[in-house]
């Protein structure tokens, strides 16, 4: 699958289709392009918000004077709630004097947040299923670390079952089947047929048999079947209900590289209920349509059934031509695909749809803009693989632990060195994104550029040491940035990854030590390992997982990888970074829970409390107001 660098200068977008390009003129009119020093004063701008009016230089502090927990308004509500639990149950619950053997929590600052970035975003504000529309240009401020966590944010908890949820199935060898194996003709019309048949039985249908429970279409709405196809004479045949359209999902000079990759192929796209997910993992998603689609084909084609049948579709639905999101996880982990521990970083950066919104093309160098994408791509990365997976599966818990990654997408502390870096690399080798020679020298110069301007950052201004709370988050920022800049200068997934791992010496060498433990040993060891592609010390990174030798355990690391893979493939001009039919399966925002153009936009609304997750049983749980037969029709009532 050849990827090409095209060229961007001259893409026109029909008015009306997916961007409006006057959105886009009015924003370049105001000059609000990506300049370093908008942000650096949007970092400033966030310090008084978080701090307050004080010196940013100043060394010195006080502690003990912040009420404690009652300073948080998150904190104090979970307060009152877990006293009335507490009355209510007899046994105790959350009770912050607890902390520290009768030392409330609070003794210092307990900050608030902002999404970074949110301001300088002029498009999507289509609705979604998740929230009604959004106004472009809106900042999210003063959220807190509670808002993050990954049990109270609803946004975050959806993206992970998104992924989970998707079946992804080629249908070019079921049609195959359908016309060698049963002599039937395979025709637009019978495949829109069949498409409307699964989107009848994925979720709460039943087909060909009587006497068989059907479920309540409220629980399960979230539950749908589209399909997509490289052919534009098959696409133009499809039911507009059922097919995601390239030509208006994505940038014109994106469109023929996707669809060249998909020539002569069809896939279908179901995602199965994220209620589902509850009774078990992301496995159950091949094995729902496996049995599903079988039962659609048989009626759409008005095929026999019988147990030959059967088997024969099944097998061909959940064997034949499958493109899973996620690989089976070895036994110790005990989690089959669609994992989101199995996910390759490669596939991450696909399922993000960032590169094809119009702030990504519309950016750095007056065309594309590569950063936007990193850091978009690495947000859902680092919270997913850290929050969803290192804490929450691996470690028995994410409690605390949000405060970790969440510095990679709030306070604009991220984008200032990024950018920097793309800024400095376009004018001192004097060329586009992407165009940066890949060598080795120029990689270690971008990176000791970006290391010592992240580092006079935290030595200059102090309360950027206070915003992070140790060194090893500080090192994860520093890694992400060098590795966000020397990748979208070069357009060099492995170069940027090295020169993350390069980092790991420039910032050990300063600081003496990175973070707790010494989990930076794989960082360490990293540099020479990416040149080996020997199994058990380094492959592409775009087919890494969590799961990789060398990263097992990268508290808050994997996310930056992602991002640096998203990135790096935006900044050579491609469409995708490692599999077109991850990227085209996750392109349908109109229909699918989670917004994957706007990660970021997204889990902020989570902490606002603002996101609706599927899956959702109020349909048929008691009424709060009316007791357990308030919703039950009259001839269900009780007799009293």
């Amino acid at each position: 699958m050849s990827q090409t660098r095209t060229s961007r200068e001259n893409t026109v977008v029909e008015e009306g289709k997916y961007w409006d390009p006057h959105a886009v003129e009015g924003h370049l009119e105001k000059g609000k392009t990506w300049e370093r020093m908008q942000i650096r004063d949007d970092c400033g701008n966030m310090f008084k918000s978080k701090f307050g009016d004080i010196d940013f230089t100043d060394r010195h502090t006080e502690y003990y004077r912040f009420n404690g927990v009652l300073q948080s308004k998150r904190k104090s509500e979970a307060w009152e709630i877990a006293k009335r639990i507490t009355k209510e149950r007899g046994i105790p619950n959350y009770n912050p004097d607890l902390h520290l053997h009768g030392v409330q929590m609070g003794q210092r600052m307990l900050q608030t947040y902002k999404i970074t970035g949110l301001e300088r975003e002029w498009a999507g504000a289509e609705d979604t299923p998740a929230h009604p529309g959004w106004v472009p240009g809106t900042g999210i401020y003063g959220i807190e670390m509670d808002d993050v966590n990954y049990e109270n944010n609803m946004a975050m908890q959806q993206s992970r079952d998104d992924i989970s949820r998707t079946a992804i199935n080629g249908m070019n060898i079921s049609h195959e089947t359908i016309e060698r194996r049963f002599g039937k003709e395979v025709t637009p019309e019978t495949i829109n047929t069949y498409m409307e048949m699964l989107n009848h039985n994925l979720g709460a249908g039943a087909l060909i048999q009587e006497h068989v429970t059907e479920t309540n279409p409220e629980l399960v709405k979230d539950c749908y079947a589209i399909m997509f196809t490289g052919d534009d004479d098959v696409a133009d045949a499809i039911d507009p209900r059922f097919i995601t359209n390239i030509d208006t999902h994505f940038p014109e000079y994106q469109v023929p590289q996707l669809k060249e990759q998909l020539k002569g192929k069809m896939y279908q796209v179901c995602r199965i209920p994220t209620m589902a997910l509850r009774t078990s993992d992301g496995g159950l998603a091949r094995a729902w349509v496996g049995q599903q689609a079988s039962l659609a084909y048989v009626g759409a084609y008005d095929i026999p059934a019988g147990d030959a049948v059967t088997s024969d579709f099944v097998f061909t639905i959940k064997h034949g031509d499958v493109v899973f999101s996620g690989t089976a996880l070895p036994y110790r982990r005990a989690q089959r695909v669609n994992s989101i521990g199995g996910v390759p970083y490669g596939y991450y950066a696909d399922i993000c749809q960032s590169s094809r919104t119009p702030e990504a093309v519309k950016g750095l160098d007056g065309g594309i803009d590569p950063v936007k994408v990193t850091v978009e791509a690495l947000t859902p990365g680092c919270v997913l693989t850290d929050q969803g997976w290192l804490h929450n599966y691996l470690a028995g818990g994410s409690s605390s632990w949000a405060s970790y990654v969440m510095s990679v997408y709030t306070d604009e502390i991220l984008e200032d060195p990024s950018y920097y870096g793309a800024d400095w690399g376009i004018h001192h080798y004097k060329c586009g994104v992407g165009e940066v020679p890949n060598t080795l020298e120029n990689g270690m110069q971008i990176a000791e550029v970006v290391g010592q301007h992240f580092l006079a950052s935290y030595d200059l201004y102090p309360a950027m040491c206070e915003a992070h709370f140790g060194g090893s988050q500080r090192f994860l920022l520093q890694c992400a940035a060098i590795g966000a800049a020397t990748g979208c200068l070069t357009g060099d997934t492995d170069l940027g990854q090295t020169m993350w791992m390069y980092n790991t010496h420039i910032q050990k060498e300063h600081c003496m030590r990175l973070g707790f433990y010494g989990h930076d040993m794989q960082d360490q060891m990293g540099c020479g390992h990416n040149a080996s592609y020997r199994s058990d010390q380094s492959c592409p990174y775009e087919l890494r997982n969590m799961n990789f030798p060398d990263q097992a355990m990268h508290v808050g690391h994997v996310g930056g990888y992602i991002g640096i893979c998203g990135g790096s493939a935006h900044a050579r001009g491609a469409a995708y970074c490692t599999n077109p039919v991850i990227k085209v399966a996750y392109a349908d925002h109109e229909h699918i829970q989670f917004d994957w153009r706007y990660p970021r936009r997204e889990y902020g609304r989570g902490a606002l409390h603002d996101f609706m997750p599927a899956g959702e049983r109020t349909v048929v749980c008691p009424s709060y107001a009316g007791g357990i037969t308030a919703n039950l029709p009259p001839m269900y009532e009780k007799k009293r």
